[in-house]
């Protein structure tokens, strides 16, 4: 990603405090407001400093945040209620954002990608279908 190194520091260091408010998260409402300025980040460098590798990042973190919210907004997380366990859903999204995190900061274009290939994974379990393919086991989250 070619992006000034003082954007890269505060890309890192923002991601650093939405992991550690995600951790002290008490609800899962809480967990998936904090989750929000993953991809508002991106979004405010990307005013100074635009790069593919950003949109493709606030992309794919919105796509996630916003069918996360959809379906919890529906059916309240109640385990095993049209969407992959909500305890286990979070850990993941919790768990994204670390990857995510080590991988902007590493520079490496192939942990980007991987980490945004699990939010996209995360972000289908949330459909009918995607739920359906996980209880299936035919999906990992």
């Amino acid at each position: 990603m070619s992006i000034l190194d003082g954007y890269r520091t505060m890309i890192v260091d923002e991601l650093a405090e939405v992991e550690k408010r995600m951790a002290e998260a008490k609800s899962p409402g809480d967990l998936i407001y904090f989750f929000s300025a993953a991809f508002g980040v991106m979004n405010r460098i990307m005013n100074f400093d635009c790069d593919p590798t950003l949109v493709f990042i606030h992309q794919v973190l919105q796509s996630l945040h916003q069918a996360v919210q959809a379906r919890f907004a529906a059916n309240p997380p109640v385990p095993g209620e049209h969407m992959a366990t909500p305890d286990e859903f979070l850990a993941k999204m919790r768990h994204l954002i670390s990857t995510l995190r080590t991988a902007i900061r590493d520079d490496s274009k192939e942990d980007i990608y991987s980490a945004l290939e699990s939010a996209a994974v995360l972000t289908y379990a949330t459909t009918g279908n995607g739920y359906y393919l996980y209880l299936t086991g035919k999906l990992r989250v």
